[in-house]
């Protein structure tokens, strides 16, 4: 049986990045830069106006005040877009509106709040420094600087700023397609009713959504039952339309689990057993040469399972420099006790306080429990051979997409 780095290892040793695409910039978020970004322009490209006002000379109202306003000829009046055909000079001034290029001669604005216009005047109230309201061309990001390397992730912030510098289209790495299906007679489908020995389909719209959290693909291949022929033909269906196969169930040693079974007849399994808890039985190997992960039934142990080996995964297949979420501390509200054979991944809710971090679980953690991954935010561990954690105790979280920063 591998420890969770071992599985990991061997996950990571298997996968590869799937290559690049381009795509436009709309199409681009959340996925994975795939080269060098740089900026075509300087952002702004030119300087402009960073206030509503009167472009003017300095100099000219050094000393303008609200008893002794400055008298200045309004030239002309100019708006986002446009360009002055009049050159500041002494004595005259431009009305400007907010990103309207600076005309030349000019090196300030006088904020509107701070004038007073009669006819073709203005009349300064108050004196402003050179440079004063002024953007700057370049000030934001200048021309060739590198914005991104490979393996960034696309964010909002990203996208912004892939459009202001002209970067468009953007080569990105190509999205995993996941094939997701549920193994089981009793498994039934969300909008079909309850009752006794059925239970809905939550694993594959979970392991789906979390897919799509990543930036991959997901592909719901629907609900197989538990017969042999069954199994192996939806396995092949999903290498033959996916890059990555993703079951639930049916990995453990039952007389009706057969995902491990028909792995292994006609496909590679490299492993089925993790010293973890949730999520000892995980199998991973290859059906056609498409990776596959077999993960337990119980939602919980599908959900943690994932964020563990799948996650990372699909990110090195997207070509993410960043595969793992970065792991903190924190200090235990209360003390938790559990035999020490396997590692333990316990769901958590961290709160932030004068103090720093404090953790506790989300209650009873058992894998059947999904309103325990409701609640978290954060994964609390406890390591292989630990049997206790104290009040008070400073442990290791793996922070969730809540965890409080």
């Amino acid at each position: 049986m591998l420890t969770i780095d071992e599985a990991v290892k061997n996950i990571l040793e298997t996968v590869k990045p799937l290559g690049s695409e381009t795509v436009g910039i709309l199409e681009s978020y959340g996925r994975i830069i795939a080269e060098e970004v740089r900026a075509d322009s300087d952002v702004p490209f030119c300087d402009n106006s960073a206030m509503d006002g009167f472009a003017v000379i300095a100099e000219d109202v050094k000393a303008a005040s609200e008893e002794k306003p400055v008298e200045l000829k309004i030239l002309e009046k100019i708006q986002a877009g446009r360009v002055a055909e009049h050159k500041v000079e002494k004595g005259t001034a431009v009305r400007i509106m907010t990103g309207a290029p600076i005309p030349q001669g000019a090196d300030a604005v006088v904020m509107v709040e701070y004038t007073e216009t009669r006819d073709d005047r203005a009349f300064i109230k108050a004196p402003v420094e050179k440079g004063a309201n002024i953007r700057i061309a370049g000030e934001d990001v200048r021309k060739g600087q590198l914005l991104f390397s490979h393996g960034i992730r696309i964010g909002p912030a990203e996208t912004g700023i892939l459009a202001s510098a002209g970067c468009a289209p953007v080569k990105v790495g190509r999205r995993p397609v996941v094939g997701i299906l549920s193994t089981g007679d009793e498994i039934i489908e969300p909008h079909e009713p309850a009752g006794i020995g059925k239970v809905r389909n939550s694993n594959s719209y979970a392991l789906a959504a979390l897919c799509s959290s990543v930036g991959a693909s997901p592909r719901y291949m629907g609900i197989v039952p538990d017969r042999r022929n069954d199994v192996e033909a939806a396995f092949k269906l999903a290498a033959a339309n996916c890059d990555v196969i993703l079951t639930s169930g049916g990995v453990s040693m039952g007389d009706f689990d057969l995902v491990r079974t028909v792995l292994e007849e006609i496909g590679q399994m490299f492993f089925w057993k993790v010293k973890v808890k949730p999520g000892r039985p995980l199998a991973f190997g290859l059906m056609t040469g498409v990776p596959m992960f077999g993960l337990p039934g119980n939602p919980v142990s599908a959900m943690v399972s994932f964020e563990l080996f799948v996650r990372p995964a699909l990110l090195k297949m997207m070509g993410a420099r960043e595969l793992f979420r970065t792991k903190t501390t924190a200090r235990m509200e209360h003390e938790v006790s559990d035999k020490p054979a396997r590692a333990k991944i316990m769901r958590g809710v961290a709160t932030r306080g004068k103090d720093g971090v404090t953790v506790r679980t989300t209650g009873h953690q058992g894998s059947g429990i999904l309103m325990s991954m409701l609640l978290a935010n954060c994964f609390i561990i406890m390591p292989e051979g630990i049997s206790l954690l104290k009040k008070g105790e400073t442990v290791e979280v793996i922070p969730l997409d809540r965890y409080p920063i």
